[in-house]
């Protein structure tokens, strides 16, 4: 049995741990153990939320939504954008950026990521061929290496990946510096390539800071957004994204027709209905 070498040269993603992995490995009690590793929203969703989760179990003999329309205008509201600029992933936004890799990457081709950030995009990345390219944030002054970024851009790139706040630092990368970014990956705009730029909004609700509104100005912006934070449905594994009515209609025709389950799908509208208890 032969496996792909970029499988085999990958080096394991490990994610936070659980409080009760802890408990049993320290042999401490659960109680005692504050979990900050994974940024979950102590609080969970609200009663409204877990009332809508217990009704649906009822129905689960029974396929979920396939086409979602409702929770896509939901967050295209909540977004101040149209429902077709959406799409919506059910393994959390980890989904997605493994539906961007499988739209657009081939072997060879580059993708940036600004070091320290989320690991994860090079995990899902590398066993589709794709070679990461690091630049840097300036952890001195707490901002992005604009330089660096711009530097790393060039024909072989075909995605960027900026977490704005981002993890781990909650440094916020300006519009100036993302448009900066955008023109150099925009051969509309004189750039010297044309490369989806990733804007991971993971935190936006806690910077009060959002991007959307690039999406007018340009077509190469995937906005990358999760309900595992503040909205309290880590275990639910929801994410959406947004951008241009283009990349989406790509991306679904290979994403997972079932991706969320009967229960995540009402937590997740019901939750997006509920922003007021956030």
């Amino acid at each position: 049995m032969k496996v792909r070498k970029e499988v085999e040269e990958l080096d394991p993603y490990v994610p936070g741990r659980s409080k009760e992995e802890i408990a049993q490995e320290f042999g401490v009690k659960k109680e005692d153990i504050i979990k900050l590793g994974s940024n979950e929203n102590p609080w969970g969703p609200s009663p409204k939320v877990k009332e809508a989760i217990e009704k649906e179990l009822a129905n689960i003999n029974r396929y979920p939504e396939s086409d979602l329309e409702e929770l896509k205008k939901e967050f295209a509201r909540y977004s101040n954008v149209k429902p077709e600029q959406i799409i919506v992933g059910g393994d959390g936004a980890d989904e997605l950026i493994d539906t961007l890799a499988k739209t657009f990457i081939e072997p060879g081709d580059e993708f940036i990521v600004p070091l320290p950030s989320y690991m994860y995009y090079e995990f899902l990345f590398k066993p589709y061929g794709a070679i990461p390219n690091y630049a840097k944030w300036n952890l001195e002054t707490n901002t992005l290496d604009l330089d660096s970024v711009l530097n790393a851009i060039n024909e072989k790139t075909k995605m960027l990946f900026l977490c704005t706040p981002n993890n781990p630092t909650g440094a916020l990368i300006s519009q100036d510096e993302l448009r900066a970014i955008l023109d150099k990956t925009n051969k509309s705009k004189g750039g010297v390539c044309d490369a989806v730029v990733v804007i991971d909004e993971a935190y936006f609700e806690y910077s009060l800071t959002t991007n959307v509104n690039l999406l007018e100005e340009y077509d190469n912006i995937f906005i990358l957004r999760t309900m595992s934070k503040v909205m309290g449905l880590a275990g639910m594994r929801i994410g959406y994204g947004i951008s241009s009515k283009v990349i989406i209609e790509f991306m679904n025709m290979i994403k997972p027709v079932f991706s969320l389950t009967k229960l995540s799908y009402v937590a997740a509208l019901n939750t997006i209905k509920d922003t007021e208890y956030i």
